[in-house]
């Protein structure tokens, strides 16, 4: 078993419909914790973790305290080539919940969920902020994107951003990805929208979209140059309703 925090940005996202229990792990740098949310429709917490990857059954496993998790592919092939990749993936396992009134408990997990290695985000110190967001609708149907924005940015128009239709037929790649957001007076995101455009022929092109609100309650913690906090999200697109998570991260 090798080590999934090397030089490139790893996301693993997860959660039901109905989010009994949502997830994201987000491990930006080498050689620091990463950011590790866990969260229902009344609370979240966050904590420290490690993420492992088995290169024989292709799984990753995320460890750490009260959480047992291991996400193993799903039936959508996987978009992208080598050390840069989004898929779709099943997640299993426990995770150890805290009552906001007071106590735990212990829930098993057995969801959606998808898994990414942006092998080109070695440099995350150029940024000012990442938008890492993850919708899943069945286990073939999904859409990721990560926006980056540059530090001394003035806005969105300087965003590199990266998106990937996830289905269970290869597609083309998505080459006019666009994503707007509504968020609240505090900063966090309420609605989102995705409009993925994908072929490069532009008399050929077709889109994905999807749209979505954010559900319960915000986890928010910090991780090497980033202030994160992510958001279970309800999405809506043409495959049907799903899950997702946004996650946010702000330099600190």
């Amino acid at each position: 078993m090798s080590s999934a925090s090397g030089p490139a940005l790893r996301t693993l996202a997860f959660g039901d419909l109905e989010p009994s229990v949502w997830g994201v792990a987000w491990f930006p740098e080498p050689g620091q914790p990463g950011f590790v949310a866990i969260g229902t429709a009344r609370s979240s917490a966050t904590r420290e973790a490690t993420l492992t990857a088995d290169d024989e059954s292709g799984e990753w496993r995320l460890h750490g305290d009260g959480v047992e998790l291991t996400a193993s592919p799903g039936d959508a092939p996987l978009v992208g080539a080598g050390d840069d990749f989004d898929q779709l993936c099943r997640v299993r396992g426990s995770v150890d919940i805290v009552d906001p009134v007071g106590g735990s408990e212990q829930r098993e997990v057995d969801c959606l969920g998808r898994r990414a290695v942006h092998a080109a985000t070695d440099r995350l110190d150029r940024f000012e902020s990442i938008r890492d967001v993850s919708a899943w609708f069945d286990d073939s149907h999904g859409l990721a994107v990560v926006a980056l924005r540059p530090r001394k940015s003035r806005g969105q128009e300087s965003d590199h951003v990266t998106a990937a239709a996830l289905e269970p037929e290869t597609t083309p790649p998505v080459t006019d990805p666009r994503m707007s957001t509504v968020y609240a007076a505090d900063g966090h995101p309420l609605r989102v929208g995705l409009e993925l455009w994908l072929g490069e022929d532009e008399d050929e092109q077709f889109p994905r979209r999807a749209s979505g609100e954010t559900v319960g309650v915000a986890a928010t913690g910090h991780t090497g140059l980033f202030d994160v906090s992510a958001q279970f999200v309800h999405w809506r697109g043409r495959a049907g309703d799903g899950g997702g998570v946004y996650l946010l991260a702000r330099r600190g």
